[in-house]
């Protein structure tokens, strides 16, 4: 999995590309909790666009991030969520805690 991070105004986005899964999650863990104490932004945006699967690990990795990011009155949304995934949340009933965004203009 490749993972980008850019700064746009008041948000990091953090772009992800391939699968993420119980393989990688540990990695991509430690490079987004360690943006979190030091993020200049008021958000912080996961871009899912180029996301092609995730499992189980990959969810409660977004949840705990989201948790993290709000306990310190920060934003946290989602953008692009292709069908499946947004399928995966919605069985969780995750969909109703998360925003999901289709555009970056709509930060």
């Amino acid at each position: 999995m490749n993972v980008q991070m850019k700064v746009k105004g008041k948000h990091t986005i953090v772009s992800l590309d391939g699968s993420l899964d119980i393989y990688n999650v540990g990695k991509l863990k430690k490079q987004l909790f360690s943006i979190i104490p030091s993020n200049p932004s008021d958000s912080i945006v996961l871009d899912l666009s180029k996301l092609a699967y995730t499992d189980s690990s990959g969810i409660a990795l977004m949840a705990h991030l989201r948790r993290q990011i709000l306990l310190r009155e920060g934003n946290f949304c989602i953008l692009k969520a292709g069908e499946d995934i947004l399928n995966v949340m919605k069985l969780a009933s995750l969909d109703k805690i998360f925003i999901f965004i289709d555009s970056v203009e709509e930060l």
